[in-house]
């Protein structure tokens, strides 16, 4: 009886352990680990891995036209691209109800997700990273901002082929980037109106302070891709276990 005692003794410590020091472990993108919140103005994903918790990055994904619409199409770009493949943290990306695409839109969609924050917010000041593509830009932008205002700085907003020349300015990126969010700005050499666009913010950001960018050499649907796996995009934040 006492030797059983000890076993479970020793289980219930290598258990405390493997929580104090255990290994990290990539984003389960599993559409069984997917939760589905549905709000008055979009439809926000999140994972059932996710900790919301102190010093735990949170990225927040804005999808391009074609996904934005449908969480499964954004969730199946996330997979395809490896975005979040070796990384260990928590992830949302938003989604819209189906309408003309318009990009205002976001406005009401981002009142949403910064309401679904701001309770976990304040029980864990975890940080927050906004990853916006093409038409999702306006949202990244727009949200972080409007976090800001309540409370809820952004680390970093990185606009992948996001500066949309009808609603994404470099006046308002300067703006984000001098009220404290780190602004990385990935334009591509694609004939695309929003590459354009994207290359002539890049051009007239240049020298901005809290202000990186770069025209990386590839098609404009894999900006955010060639971002993290050739130029060293989000290095910086926790991977996953090589063991695992």
């Amino acid at each position: 009886m006492n030797r059983f005692r000890s076993l479970v003794a020793l289980f219930h410590c290598l258990c405390l352990l493997m929580l104090c020091t255990g290994a990290a472990f990539a984003v389960d993108l599993s559409r069984q680990n997917t939760v589905l919140t549905k709000m008055p103005h979009c439809s926000i994903t999140g994972l059932q891995t996710n900790q919301y918790a102190a010093d735990r990055p949170v990225i927040i994904f804005f999808p391009g036209s074609r996904e934005c619409f449908s969480a499964y199409n954004t969730l199946s770009f996330i997979k395809s691209l490896e975005i979040f493949s070796d990384l260990d943290v928590d992830v949302l990306f938003i989604t819209l109800p189906k309408a003309n695409l318009w990009f205002r839109l976001w406005e009401k969609a981002d009142q949403d997700l910064c309401d679904f924050l701001k309770d976990k917010y304040e029980a864990a000041q975890f940080p927050v990273i906004i990853d916006a593509t093409s038409f999702g830009g306006y949202g990244g932008c727009f949200l972080t901002d409007l976090l800001r205002e309540n409370g809820i700085p952004v680390q970093e907003l990185n606009l992948a082929d996001a500066c949309n020349s009808n609603c994404v300015y470099s006046d308002w990126v300067r703006d984000i980037a001098l009220a404290g969010t780190k602004v990385n700005i990935w334009g591509t050499d694609s004939e695309f109106n929003i590459s354009k666009n994207t290359c002539k913010v890049i051009e007239e950001l240049e020298g901005t302070e809290n202000v990186s960018s770069m025209v990386l050499d590839c098609y404009h649907g894999r900006a955010l891709y060639t971002a993290i796996h050739e130029h060293g995009l989000h290095s910086d934040l926790p991977k996953a276990s090589e063991n695992e």
